[in-house]
């Protein structure tokens, strides 16, 4: 039974700190649940982590993207340059402002926008490029900024996956005009959802503020089942309870075509922006946030040794990865496999007590518009690869992999 237990491993690892209920009970007493000093902690923390002067803590990483949209003056015919292969809430949003998406194809092994094809897309039309760094995967910022120089667009970073990877030495989301990130469940700072806008320009970043003084508060309710359904899904993903009590109805609902729970850890939704959306991020989020900041970098670091552990084991004539970036250190929020034959490959782990899923991101653009996008909507799986992994189970997911 123990070396069945060892055997599965969850396709994630739902990261809450261990004084979580001792914040919780805490702000509660205090009265501090919603508002409290630790918002404003949190933003000088974190803008100081990134390397910007300011940042402002949102509800969520769609929040911030629109925010930043509507402070840059983002209207009716304008043009938003953005990858093909992207979460469907992107160009939602853009669609939100009035504005006209412009998709630009990918790099086949980094999955990030490829160069080239933005030079064919830009135009004088072109308000904004939003420069997604792809599960993880720093993007060639420099050299994006450098191709649209002429047109002075706002560069707007998407590092909703990829908070403490480095491009040059450099953390992400300090290059650009305006960069968001998103602190949803199954990211590396888990605020129960909420995000963060950050920025060298003080206009933008008070802009943001004004705007989000007219928001609702948080409701206690909502704020409290989030806090909830967070420790459970924590609980449930602790390996050997996820071995006991969830694989064996993953297992089952595998055989009905269906993944049970693929929704559990992520709004999926391909909505834009919802008024039960506009809300404020909360006292206890950043009290969360603040927390998980202290060994964030151990985390990362962990993190990225289990992908070098990964990526030396596998066999790379028969695997095929997401690569990195030359001068980049990815954090790889997600791994991603690709393969031509995507169920069968899913199929096969699960037995083997892999647990993987089909990935969140997919091509955006009309069909045959960006044919590489198109192809990796098909053929992209997650495999697990989060901190704390051992290197045995790095190790048994390499073995599986190379006798496909």
């Amino acid at each position: 039974m123990l070396s069945f237990i060892h055997m599965v491993v969850p396709r994630i690892r739902i990261y809450l700190p261990k004084s979580s209920y001792k914040l919780f009970f805490r702000c509660l007493l205090k009265k501090q649940l919603i508002s409290g000093p630790a918002i404003n902690e949190f933003e000088k923390q974190f803008s100081s982590y990134i390397g910007t002067k300011y940042a402002v803590a949102v509800s969520s990483g769609r929040i911030g993207l629109y925010l930043t949209l509507k402070v840059l003056g983002i209207k009716k015919g304008d043009k938003i340059i953005l990858s093909s292969y992207n979460s469907p809430v992107v160009p939602n949003i853009v669609r939100a402002v009035n504005a006209t998406p412009v998709f630009v194809d990918i790099n086949p092994d980094t999955l990030n926008m490829e160069n080239k094809s933005i030079k064919e897309k830009i135009t004088k039309r072109t308000r904004s490029i939003i420069a997604l760094h792809t599960e993880g995967q720093p993007c060639e910022i420099d050299k994006i900024i450098k191709i649209v120089r002429k047109y002075r667009p706002f560069v707007i970073e998407d590092c909703a996956h990829s908070v403490g990877a480095k491009y040059k030495n450099k953390i992400v989301g300090s290059t650009g005009d305006v960069s968001f990130f998103s602190f949803g469940i199954g990211k590396f700072i888990n605020t129960l959802g909420g995000g963060m806008v950050v920025t060298n320009n003080k206009k933008i970043a008070g802009r943001i503020r004004t705007l989000i003084k007219s928001f609702n508060e948080p409701n206690r309710f909502v704020l409290t089942r989030k806090f909830i359904l967070a420790n459970l899904l924590s609980f449930l993903t602790n390996p050997i309870i996820f071995s006991l009590f969830v694989y064996p109805f993953l297992i089952i609902s595998n055989l009905f075509r269906k993944d049970i729970i693929y929704r559990f850890f992520e709004d999926v939704g391909t909505t834009g922006i919802k008024q039960k959306n506009l809300i404020r991020f909360s006292n206890f989020q950043a009290l969360l946030g603040l927390e998980q900041m202290r060994n964030l970098e151990i985390r990362l670091k962990k993190q990225r040794y289990n992908i070098d552990t990964l990526i030396r084991n596998i066999n790379r004539k028969k695997v095929k990865f997401q690569k990195a970036v030359f001068n980049s250190q990815p954090v790889y929020l997600h791994f991603t496999l690709l393969s031509r034959n995507r169920s069968k490959l899913m199929i096969k782990l699960l037995w083997k007590g892999i647990d993987t899923q089909v990935s969140w991101m997919k091509s955006c653009s009309s069909k045959g518009e960006c044919q590489i996008s198109d192809m990796l909507s098909e053929r992209a799986i997650y495999i697990p690869i989060y901190h704390d992994l051992t290197e045995k189970d790095i190790k048994y997911i390499a073995d599986v992999l190379n006798s496909e």
